[in-house]
């Protein structure tokens, strides 16, 4: 389909879709939800001359269980990850970012494949698999490969997929035992956050993750043990740590630097202590029952 001077391409396939995007030289974008690229074509920030839509593409609307990983198809929604049982089970702290992010129709169009591409520094999906340890699959004209979470966003708007290559799935991990939870702080209702944070608590120790604060997840292990909310060291080096991993933060007309380190420090004190009254997960993996 043809719209003035953009074409409109709806493959079926993953493959075909790839195809596609590879032909156009760089020139051809992905159309997941819309939530991002839409309004980029309205602003005129992005000017592709070919869009390929997703919509269609078999095999992305699905969440499945793979080996000791749940995997969360690219084209699931943000409502369909707040709904979903296994989600709840295996990931709930993915599933309370979801149900909270933006308003009703992002909720409902927007995706998890297309946050990750999207790759804005507030963005709620990415924070929370980067704590929980969580992949990226990605599929482009050499094959699939794997990135870590943590590590697939590398500044703002900026990610390791190599052109022609699409986000497919995420492959999410089981914690057996964990105690998980997601917070984030927004100016205004429905923006994407100013600051975030996700924790992953185990009978090993656990880890933070800060959104927002700068131009991609920081991950901050809790130094010292935390078993319960008096553990005010624990909490106190926690908080630290996160400051000190978000030094050099955002600063822009949302919030200063400094108010973004502090507000970092802050939500990692609080998310921890989230997690700790959290029921914690199964020991097993729920398929494995």
């Amino acid at each position: 389909m043809q719209i003035g001077e953009l074409e409109y391409l709806k493959p079926a396939r993953v493959d075909e879709a790839i195809e596609l995007l590879a032909a156009t030289n760089g020139r051809g974008l992905p159309l997941a939800g819309g939530m991002s690229l839409l309004p980029d074509l309205h602003l005129g920030t992005k000017r592709p001359n070919v869009i390929v839509s997703l919509s269609k593409v078999a095999g992305l609307r699905e969440v499945s269980h793979d080996g000791p990983y749940l995997r969360i198809g690219a084209m699931i929604t943000h409502r369909m990850l707040a709904s979903d049982g296994s989600v709840a089970r295996c990931a709930p702290s993915l599933g309370d970012a979801a149900g909270g992010l933006g308003d009703v129709q992002v909720r409902n169009r927007g995706t998890i494949g297309g946050s990750l591409a999207n790759a804005h520094p507030g963005a709620d999906a990415a924070t929370v698999l980067a704590s929980i340890g969580a992949e990226v699959v990605l599929r482009g004209p050499e094959g699939d490969r794997r990135v870590a979470a943590s590590e697939f966003v590398i500044g703002t708007r900026s990610t390791l997929a190599h052109a022609a290559e699409l986000v497919t799935a995420v492959l999410v991990p089981h914690h057996p035992g964990a105690r998980m939870a997601y917070l984030r702080y927004s100016r205004i209702q429905g923006n994407y956050s100013t600051v975030n944070a996700a924790a992953l608590l185990t009978d090993d120790g656990g880890r933070v993750a800060i959104g927002g604060a700068t131009h991609r997840p920081v991950v901050v292990e809790i130094p010292l043990p935390l078993r319960r909310a008096g553990d005010k060291d624990a909490l106190d080096a926690l908080a630290a740590a996160t400051r000190a991993a978000c030094v050099g933060a955002t600063d822009d007309h949302m919030a200063s630097s400094e108010y973004r380190q502090a507000l970092a420090g802050v939500l990692a004190r609080r998310v921890a202590l989230s997690a700790l009254t959290r029921e914690k997960t199964a020991r097993e993996a729920p398929w494995r029952r």
